[in-house]
């Protein structure tokens, strides 16, 4: 006797029994008790395969979080533009069955059109990393006319293609299969994602749904590195403005400075003692923006990290000392007049033992 087992329209198997030492043995009841037991077999049969694929299913899930929890520790570690898009790729590449590729980013290019053309036209891919047999030395531009790109371009998804010839390929390596992936930001293509393989090598659906999924997190750590990129472009145009203003600054004042002492030295003729406190206040003032000028410049310093510091030991008293001074010249020259509590705290300070512990001036 023969049963099918089968389970919501579709024959999974067949259950079979014979007796081979008599003939004639089973009849028509036990044909119907075994097609019960191969309708219930079948049901059975067909939930734990159900469960075995969803086990299956939830630790390939599980394990694939993993990785992408790894991936993007990696990613975010790093806020190098070429670095993000190194590590991108050799993920893609190590996680399927690819045997090279490339990963670009698109950029705007200047139009000599005076009427304003699209900006979504005004666009070419330069693939900055590549991996492979051929890897390339120097950036490779792709024009927006590439029929892979322009695909890519209007319909916002994935293509695979087969046999890929020198002029179908993106970065112009002929290919078994070629699959590219693009990089979006907030709906907008930003970068393409190449793989490749050789020698008849598949590129499955699973590969694909990584790929993306992969992307997806680069965009994030390339938008990453762009703005650090900016930030960092900005404080060097920063950096250099205020070493230029500095520059330009002392150069006057050194003039003024010169004819000063010039003056000063009576080598222009005799002064009256109007004129005297007339250069001596502009002596002051010259020493006041000279001290601007070399707290601009340290400042600079400390934020590009080139500031180098001379640690050395010196008397706190006697800092403390030319504070009088200090206020007087200020008052003279019309600045915030020295307040009461500052004068407090210089009397007390007076009064403290001559056996400080050591302070360092930086």
């Amino acid at each position: 006797m023969c049963a099918p087992l089968r389970v919501r329209g579709q024959t999974l198997g067949a259950v079979y029994v014979d007796n081979r030492l008599f003939s004639g043995v089973f009849e028509k009841d036990d044909l119907g008790l075994l097609v019960t037991f191969a309708n219930q077999a079948a049901i059975a049969i067909d939930n734990a395969r159900l469960f075995t694929q969803t086990d299956q299913a939830l630790a390939r899930r599980v394990e694939e979080l993993s990785l992408f929890q790894r991936i993007d520790q990696q990613l975010n570690r790093s806020l190098e533009l070429n670095q993000v898009l190194s590590l991108s790729l050799n993920w893609a590449i190590a996680l399927t069955n690819a045997a090279g590729g490339s990963i670009g980013l698109f950029e705007e290019v200047k139009s000599d059109d005076e009427n304003g053309s699209d900006p979504a036209n005004n666009k070419i891919l330069r693939l900055m990393v590549f991996r492979g047999e051929e890897e390339h030395s120097e950036d490779r531009l792709v024009a927006l006319d590439h029929a892979i790109v322009r695909k890519i371009m209007k319909d916002g998804r994935s293509v695979l293609t087969r046999n890929v010839t020198e002029e179908e390929s993106v970065d112009g390596t002929p290919a078994s299969m070629q699959l590219a992936v693009p990089i979006q930001q907030d709906g907008e293509i930003t970068g393409l994602i190449t793989l490749e393989t050789q020698q008849n090598i598949e590129i499955n659906r699973e590969d694909i749904a990584f790929v993306e999924r992969l992307s997806d997190r680069a965009a994030v750590a390339i938008k990453n590195a762009k703005l650090y990129e900016a930030i960092q472009d900005a404080n060097k145009a920063k950096s250099e403005f205020i070493s230029l203003v500095a520059h330009e600054l002392r150069v006057p004042m050194t003039s003024i400075k010169g004819y000063t002492d010039l003056m000063n030295a009576g080598l222009a003729g005799p002064l009256s003692d109007q004129q005297k406190q007339f250069l001596e206040v502009i002596r002051r003032n010259l020493s006041r923006m000279s001290s601007l000028i070399s707290d601009l410049s340290d400042i600079n310093h400390i934020e590009s990290g080139r500031m180098k510091f001379d640690l050395k030991p010196f008397d706190l008293r006697e800092v403390v000392g030319t504070w009088p001074t200090a206020c007087a010249s200020a008052s003279r020259i019309g600045s915030k007049p020295c307040t009461s509590r500052l004068k407090m705290i210089y009397q007390r300070f007076l009064r403290t033992p001559p056996a400080l512990p050591r302070w360092y001036l930086i």
